[in-house]
């Protein structure tokens, strides 16, 4: 591989430039320093002057990074816990996306836990949440306004969205490895004007087996998304479907046998149709799709070891689903092209960093038409945005 670095500003940015395969996607790298290891990232229009900003998420603080300079704001500070995934959803109705986030951990949990145990804890400070969301009003210059959803969910490692009640809003779903809600996951509603902290529950302790990420689809094409849930101790994938009758979710099978599963992606991957399912076993090896609706088992990758950073979109625009991985274990950052014949090729996009990937959205940044790639680096402290570049150039 062969990269060319430059320094755009020491405060900030680096930059690398990859040559890639002829016609293949090619991306420049730009390197942010943040104060705080980042969990996770998000692209967003903070300012709400058109333009997409980043927000990273740190151990307990929240940064926007402002284009088009990139300016660092901090956003809030909530110690109290540490920080583990945020999502873009409009919270409010507002027609502005707003900011959904989770802890990991939260001290405040403990500390109930520790009372009902007839300990006499130190109370906590900061903060006591769990699940909470920050309003995005167009507003930089002070913190953004913060809500609570949830303080009794714990480890909270992963949230989707969609509108599982079928009112027109979006709703946000979060899974709870831990605390008093263990092994569950609920959807909190997003009528009456916003996502509250009104909780309602999918599974109330049988999700078992160390839940990651959630997804949700319908899967079935019944009209109504179901709820998907890797677990990474279990090496499980499940799907959640609500009766029309009683109104209760029953729990399916998709995929056992595959440790460390952590992220499930949907999408028509084969191109028949109807949904599929890609997985990747962060905190394990390999990365799997299952054909829908009998999920049979296919192989994408079975030697990348630790993908913990997994997303499915068009990354070379021929109309079929690629996906993107990250993998801390070997600092490796790749894609996995989809030559719309169910077979995949891996290319190498950064083998030379030695970049931990803690989180990874894939999204369109300069509204260029080409798919780019947000990660948080977790202990590097930083968020790196792989800039996909002109390949007529």
């Amino acid at each position: 591989m062969t990269v060319r670095k430059k320094l755009v500003s020491a405060a900030l940015c680096i930059v690398i430039a990859q040559t890639a395969l002829a016609g293949h996607p090619q991306f420049e790298r730009r390197d942010f320093k943040l104060p705080q290891e980042i969990s996770s990232v998000a692209a967003i229009d903070l300012n709400l002057d058109d333009q997409l900003d980043f927000v990273a998420i740190g151990t307990t603080q929240v940064y926007g990074l402002i284009s088009p300079d990139w300016k660092t704001k901090l956003l809030g500070d909530y110690p109290g816990g540490r920080f583990s995934h945020a999502i873009v959803i409009d919270c409010d109705q507002d027609g502005d996306d707003d900011l959904a986030v989770a802890r990991t951990t939260s001290d405040w949990v403990r500390y109930r836990q520790a009372l009902i145990k007839g300990e006499k804890p130190p109370r906590p400070t900061g903060v006591d949440f769990s699940i909470g969301w920050l309003e995005v009003d167009g507003s930089i210059e002070n913190p953004l306004r913060f809500r609570t959803i949830d303080t009794q969910f714990d480890h909270v490692f992963g949230m989707t969205s969609g509108d599982i009640d079928q009112d027109g809003m979006p709703d946000l779903v979060a899974g709870s490895y831990a605390g008093p809600f263990e092994n569950s996951i609920a959807f909190y509603p997003g009528h009456q004007r916003q996502v509250g902290n009104t909780r309602s529950i999918v599974s109330r302790g049988l999700a078992k087996g160390r839940l990651h990420h959630l997804n949700v689809a319908d899967l079935i094409a019944g009209d109504e998304l179901e709820v998907i849930a890797a677990a990474s101790a279990a090496g499980t994938i499940h799907f959640w479907k609500r009766d029309d009758k009683s109104g209760l979710w029953d729990s399916h099978l998709i995929a056992a046998n595959l440790p460390g599963a952590t992220h499930p992606v949907t999408g028509d991957i084969d191109g028949d149709g109807r949904l599929d399912i890609a997985i990747s076993c962060g905190h394990g090896q390999g990365v799997y799709w299952f054909r829908g609706p009998d999920w049979e088992r296919r192989t994408i990758d079975e030697s990348i070891e630790q993908g913990h950073a997994f997303s499915g979109r068009d990354m070379d625009n021929d109309g079929d689903l690629d996906f993107v991985l990250g993998s801390s274990e070997t600092g490796t950052l790749v894609w996995y092209e989809n030559n719309g014949n169910e077979q995949f090729s891996r290319r190498e996009i950064d083998t030379d960093t030695n970049q931990p990937y803690e989180d990874l959205k894939l999204i369109d940044i300069n509204n260029d038409g080409k798919m780019d790639i947000l990660i948080a680096g977790g202990p590097r402290k930083n968020l790196v945005w792989y800039q996909q570049l002109d390949r007529n150039k």
